[in-house]
């Protein structure tokens, strides 16, 4: 409750300091004191996308936006204003919070996308402008497809994207046309709103292990850092970006384009320790999001210039003009460069179903995020009457999926029922509950933000029933599911996924154990597969097998969606909503 009037009155206070609509006399975002040299500012531009002339015209006109901010941990590093429970809420200036660099060792600090919509809400001063972090450690941006409205605000305006911090992993074919899917995506959106990918660099690597920075870099001054090597895959990541920003006309903010001269002659205030700590996230750095910030006021600063040297200080009669002509340009889109995307259905009319998997009554709003919450169910099955349910395909029953959930675990002759375990908040040894359960953060992660359900045992199954997207009550409907996972180096299981109720599909084999030979890390990935509905609602179920390839048997799951395929002949073409 006190949480909650602390959040209250922060929002009270921004909504007084906006004052009314309209330009405010302070011009805040010129008046802004730079860091970072005019000159590796303007390199930071590596294209700049047209789409933010109709945002400028909103602003001048004494008219509110709403920003989004989709990534992950540099994006939830980057902050938010009034989320609470979110791990962004430690960057937006109020609470303490540990950093590795400077004195006192906690302390509050403000991340680039707060300091920014604070600029700008003094500059365009009005108590309406929305800001909503849609970030999620861990978390490539192909996670978010299909179900990306669920982590904006409604009529978003302005949608900053972080892919550089989830930079390894992107490098997958289907991933990387996932960056081009989330632009079209967003361009079939009325209005348009502006995308900016702002992509941070993986500047070198580190002994002891990078990930731990963190932990020890304070206590342990020793820490070696590696320049990372000219053929690195992790360099690869801005020409992709940047390829599909010119190619959709947003704009690309690149850390490497504006830092890495100077990183590499070891320039003064370019240090590794300066820019990024633990050689990724500017936060670790002295000097990481000072920089990133500069960019970002430099980007806008420049935006206004040339929309006021084309359509003069502002009025509503320019802003309708600009929209008009963003209309205009986003009627059609080019055809998909890589063939991946082809195979993401319209996102602009594909009815789809998304959801979350959150602690049992949530109703999948917390966060602001708009995403429905799964009713799962959770017993311990044996693997028999498992194997026979593979084979049947089905579990006959004529109620809700919820409803018979319950009669399948009976059915497979499953025992503790929705038992309610809690969920730590570090291993115990000798801890290993028999069926899944919600844990809001990692185990063992020092209480990071890690929300999905669980199991580290064989014999846990999750019942997962679900509501088909405008399925027909009689014949068969082809959907795809998508089910986002972690995925990490040690400790990781293997899950089998069947359809028991409703639907039918293949049998489902995901390994949650991956080892990179660059570097390895805990990450959500998503899983496709496709299946046939036969009515309305389907109930899948997933078993923690006794096979494993790590040792270990632990399985998270975070989030699924459903959808229904893309016609064949549409060849990726994306139509507005």
């Amino acid at each position: 409750m006190l949480a909650y009037f602390r959040t209250l009155t922060l929002t009270l206070m921004l909504a007084l300091a906006a004052g009314l609509t309209g330009p405010s006399s302070q011009d805040a975002l010129a008046a802004h004191s730079f860091l970072l040299p005019q000159h590796l500012r303007q390199r930071a531009i590596a294209a700049d996308g047209r789409d933010m002339e109709r945002v400028i015209a909103q602003l001048e006109s004494g008219k509110p936006i709403s920003v989004g901010m989709l990534g992950a941990s540099v994006g939830q590093n980057a902050g938010c204003i009034s989320q609470p429970g979110r791990r962004c809420m430690n960057y937006r200036g109020v609470d303490p919070v540990g950093l590795v660099w400077g004195k006192p060792a906690v302390r509050p600090f403000k991340g680039f996308l707060v300091r920014w919509f604070e600029l700008l809400n003094a500059t365009w001063p009005h108590r309406d402008h929305v800001l909503l972090n849609g970030a999620r450690d861990a978390t490539p941006i192909s996670a978010t497809l299909p179900c990306m409205h669920g982590f904006l605000p409604p009529g978003v305006d302005v949608v900053f994207i972080d892919v550089g911090s989830m930079a390894s992993d992107m490098l997958h074919s289907f991933r990387q046309a996932a960056i081009e899917e989330v632009v079209r995506q967003l361009a079939s959106l009325r209005p348009r709103p502006a995308v900016v990918f702002v992509t941070v660099a993986l500047w070198c690597t580190c002994k002891p292990f990078c990930r731990r920075f963190g932990a020890f870099a304070t206590k342990l001054p020793n820490v070696e850092r590696f320049a990372l090597h000219p053929d690195h895959k992790a360099r690869r990541i801005d020409p992709l970006v940047e390829d599909v920003c010119r190619r959709y006309g947003v704009s690309c903010l690149s850390m490497r384009a504006a830092l890495e001269d100077s990183v590499q002659a070891k320039a003064p205030g370019f240090s590794f320790e300066e820019v990024a700590g633990d050689c990724l996230h500017p936060v670790h750095g002295t000097k990481g999001v000072d920089y990133v910030t500069d960019v970002v006021v430099h980007w806008t600063l420049q935006a206004r210039s040339a929309f006021r040297a084309k359509h003069g200080s502002g009025g509503r009669a320019s802003a309708e003009a600009v929209s008009t002509a963003l209309a205009n340009l986003t009627a059609s889109l080019p055809e998909p460069a890589s063939e991946h995307a082809n195979k993401y259905p319209n996102k602009g009319r594909s009815p789809k179903a998304c959801y979350l998997l959150e602690g049992r009554g949530s109703r999948g709003t917390s966060n602001g995020q708009r995403l429905l919450s799964v009713p799962w169910h959770t017993a311990h099955c044996p693997a028999k009457r498992f194997d026979a349910a593979r084979g049947e395909q089905t579990v006959t029953c004529r109620q809700s999926a919820e409803k018979c959930a319950g009669a399948t675990a009976r059915a497979l002759a499953c025992s503790e029922w929705d038992g309610d375990e809690p969920c730590p908040k570090g291993l115990t040894p000798g801890w290993a509950p028999r069926v899944w359960l919600f844990c809001s953060t990692a185990l063992g992660g020092a209480g990071k933000e890690s929300p999905g359900v669980l199991a580290i045992r064989p014999g846990a199954t999750l019942f997962l029933p679900l509501d088909l997207p405008h399925a027909t009550a009689t014949g068969s409907t082809a959907l795809e599911a998508r089910l986002v996972h972690l995925v990490s180096y040690a400790g990781m299981g293997v899950v089998r996924v069947l359809c028991l109720n409703g639907c039918t599909c293949d049998e489902q084999r995901l390994d949650a154990h991956s080892v990179s030979d660059t570097r390895n890390v805990s990450v959500f990935r998503e899983a496709r597969f496709e299946l046939t509905g036969h009515g309305h609602q389907c109930l899948l179920a997933l078993r923690v097998s006794h096979e494993t390839s790590s040792n270990g048997h632990k399985f998270k799951v975070r989030q699924i969606s459903v959808s229904h395929l893309k016609p064949a002949g549409l060849k990726g073409a994306t139509r507005g909503a």
